[in-house]
């Protein structure tokens, strides 16, 4: 998350996961080399008599997908107001 966003989406996050037992949605963070990503992720609550419970789950790079089709949309107006 955004240094902006972080408790909030924390916040979010954690009352989905223990509520419903899972959580998803696209997270905005940042990358390795320091660019901003966005992730599409999907995490499961996982409980067992056992165990503690934990959350498994996985995330996506969308980031380039994003920029295509905000691309798209922009070239696509441009047309439409040229025409």
């Amino acid at each position: 998350m955004f240094n902006d966003d972080k408790e909030k989406f924390k916040e979010i996050y954690l009352n989905e996961i223990r509520n419903t037992g899972k959580a998803e949605g696209i997270m905005h963070t940042t990358g390795k080399s320091g660019e901003k990503i966005q992730l599409l992720y999907k995490n499961f609550l996982v409980k067992s008599d056992m165990d503690m419970p934990y959350v498994i789950g996985f995330s996506t790079d969308i980031t380039l997908r994003v920029k295509a089709e905000r691309a798209l949309k922009e070239s696509e107006e441009k047309y439409r107001r040229i025409i």
